[in-house]
């Protein structure tokens, strides 16, 4: 058995088949639900989920980052974070450095084509410096974000 051009439609006249190129249908599909996974393997170590900035925290080796997340395509309305693998599948780099971890992970809103991420790690290097949030080398790490109805 096989379909192919099925159209349902409420009432007794038929519209035209609509024929969507596939990359327009999956940007209207994200506005709904976007998530991102990477598995790493030392070869995507350099497949980060975003640039962030760190500092140290107020409590010796209690750091914490933020880091901005932006969708692929703007969400219909803003969205929350809705699934997320464990902190510890998350590592973090500093100049390409290798150093650790994730304790803990976070975020908030900031709109329809952004999210913040707040992270805490075993950190007191100092302050403001840039690096990268990437999966932990041999785990999947994942983020996802919906803005159902």
């Amino acid at each position: 058995l096989s379909l192919a051009n099925v159209q349902i439609e409420e009432g007794s006249s038929a519209t035209p088949f609509e024929r969507r190129p596939f990359g327009l249908e999956l940007s209207l599909c994200q506005r709904y639900y976007n998530r991102i996974t990477i598995t790493a393997t030392d070869a995507t170590l350099t497949q980060s989920f975003f640039d962030a900035a760190f500092w140290t925290g107020p409590i010796p080796n209690d750091g914490y980052c933020h880091a901005v997340y932006r969708y692929p395509v703007p969400m219909r309305t803003t969205a929350i974070a809705t699934d997320f693998s464990d902190a510890s599948t998350f590592w973090y780099h500093i100049g390409g450095v290798a150093q650790g971890g994730l304790t803990g992970i976070g975020g908030s809103i900031i709109g329809p084509d952004r999210f913040r991420m707040g992270c805490r790690m075993v950190y007191n290097s100092g302050n403001g410096f840039a690096g990268q949030i990437l999966a932990r080398n041999g785990y999947t790490a994942y983020l996802g974000f919906s803005a159902e109805l």
